[in-house]
């Protein structure tokens, strides 16, 4: 219980220092500010110490940040979703690395969206973050022709289901994420810490291993 917002501006830091002492992450504190604001809106701009301390640790802290998977590792995982039958995960998935695109980007992505064929590709994102930002919709060319043969087979099968204008991704996020872990987990690489996004850096580290030019990546 508490008196005041003094007091629970309080006791909200001795908690965070607690946390910080226990080793916990940073987003544990993170979420738990963010979720006190939401569910109590009087508190806003009433927690001013506990926002201090917050600043402080994040200052402190390295960013724990999503490892570049490595090309091989990402064919390996794809071949691996083939054997499974999921076209869908096998597709997105190369599909993020060659394109440099986020989690949120290819989970977005429908059949209608492509346009592949023997030689050539281009994905047209329904939503993506600089799109957002600029009023644009934005595009990306495919290049690796391996991963244009996977979408042709993808497409086919989207195509036989009637499926085209919904997300090539059928199934939630989370279970998205989940079947990427299932991966690490089976190659034996889930210590190094590969998330979702780890495909967009992994795609952009390996491109700018075979051109050499920093410029050409970022503008890709």
């Amino acid at each position: 219980a508490v008196d005041s917002m003094e007091d629970m501006d309080e006791q909200i830091c001795d908690w965070i220092e607690y946390q910080f002492e226990k080793g916990s992450p940073l987003n544990t504190v993170a979420d738990a500010l963010s979720g006190i604001h939401y569910f109590l809106p009087g508190t806003k701009k009433k927690l001013p110490g506990a926002w201090k301390l917050f600043a402080i640790w994040r200052k402190m802290e390295v960013p724990s940040r999503a490892a570049p998977l490595p090309a091989d590792l990402c064919w390996a995982m794809a071949s691996r979703a083939v054997q499974q039958g999921d076209f869908s995960f096998s597709s997105l998935l190369v599909l993020g690395f060659d394109c440099f695109l986020r989690t949120g980007e290819m989970l977005a992505v429908r059949p209608i969206d492509l346009l592949v064929n023997h030689d050539k590709g281009i994905v047209h994102l329904p939503a993506s973050k600089g799109g957002t930002r600029h009023n644009v919709r934005e595009s990306v060319r495919i290049l690796d022709p391996r991963v244009l043969c996977l979408l042709a087979e993808m497409l086919e099968v989207k195509k036989s289901l009637g499926q085209m204008r919904i997300p090539i991704w059928t199934q939630s996020g989370s279970a998205f994420r989940q079947k990427f872990q299932e991966m690490c987990k089976f190659f034996k690489v889930d210590h190094l810490n590969f998330r979702g996004y780890s495909v967009r850096r992994g795609g952009a580290t390996a491109y700018f291993h075979q051109s050499g030019l920093m410029e050409a990546t970022l503008l890709r």
